[in-house]
């Protein structure tokens, strides 16, 4: 898992192919594969919230957080967002009510990630 974080980090920084965003897919799915059966951290509701999202056309989908239950994170093309979010509801949050539907889900963008900031006491 250690070197898929690798890789998915060199394909972002690197030069932006027709074929970077399949790769990064590839990457996602392959970690909720070993997540899943080598690392038994997965869940019955995950594979299936991953197995939704791929089949509503994400490029890659994986567990997220601690697994055994907890979230997904699934790369899907600008301006399908609500696709996915759609196939969602209708499948796994089918009987929840909107309000939970609308705090479990939601689409997001990459940002810059955590940061360490140095404070200077002498200012």
């Amino acid at each position: 898992e250690a070197q898929r974080v690798l890789d998915f980090a060199a394909a972002c920084a690197g030069e932006h192919t027709a074929d970077t965003v399949a790769e990064l897919g590839a990457l996602m799915d392959e970690s909720h594969s070993s997540c899943r059966d080598d690392y038994e951290c997965s869940s019955d509701a995950l594979d299936r919230l991953v197995g939704v999202a791929k089949a509503a056309g994400a490029k890659g989908a994986r567990l997220t957080g601690a697994g055994w239950g907890g979230c997904i994170v699934a790369m899907v093309d600008a301006g399908k967002e609500a696709d996915v979010i759609a196939a969602m509801d209708a499948d796994f949050y089918a009987d929840k009510s909107e309000e939970v539907r609308s705090q479990a889900r939601f689409a997001s963008a990459p940002a810059s990630g955590a940061a360490v900031y140095v404070v200077d006491n002498d200012l």
